[in-house]
């Protein structure tokens, strides 16, 4: 008897700290699909007016889990051979680059991208191989935004001056990035 009403009780304390932690999702509050294209212009204008001060975003800290040491690794960004820049623009459109050296660590071209009521910002697109690519990210004030890419690597963003075309015609060395490698 005192076996069933211990789990009972535990039930109980479980389903109460379940509810305690926010409402459980249900069919109107699913965050993980992304608005389609027939909503109305009323969810259009809500996710332009964006808290942001600015449409372009540049990397400025990287963050890293080091599984061998147990611990979180942090470097600062960019630097001559890593980069990262996050373009949001008012009509919804997104790209982003994460660049290693001469080469696209991550790349969202055709992107798409909108805010959740809870800070949450979701990029979705594909990327420069054709396949489809989602990140998440969430705001952490008007000047920062924190993004997590598919490496499990998570970069923080601050506004940053647009940085134009990463390859000039006719160069075939590695990607350059304006912005941050002015001539």
């Amino acid at each position: 008897m005192k076996k069933r009403w211990t789990a009972f009780f535990l039930a109980f304390l479980l389903g109460l700290g379940l509810t305690a932690c926010g409402k459980t999702p249900g069919p109107d509050t699913n965050t993980d699909v992304p608005p389609s294209a027939a909503d109305s212009a009323e969810d259009t204008r809500q996710q332009t007016s964006t808290p942001f001060s600015a449409d372009y975003w540049t990397a400025v800290r990287h963050e890293s889990y080091d599984a061998m040491n147990d611990c979180m690794k942090t470097s600062a960004m960019p630097t001559e051979a890593w980069w990262a820049d996050l373009y949001l623009n008012e009509d919804g459109t997104a790209q982003f680059w994460d660049v290693l050296g001469s080469y696209y660590n991550t790349s969202l071209l055709d992107g798409n991208w909108w805010l959740g009521a809870d800070s949450t910002l979701r990029l979705t697109g594909t990327m420069n191989t054709g396949e489809p690519l989602t990140l998440d990210g969430r705001i952490e004030s008007t000047d920062s935004l924190a993004i997590e890419t598919p490496l499990r690597r998570y970069l923080l963003l601050c506004p940053g001056r647009a940085a134009g075309p990463r390859r000039r015609d006719g160069d075939r060395g590695p990607l350059r990035n304006v912005a941050h490698d002015p001539l």
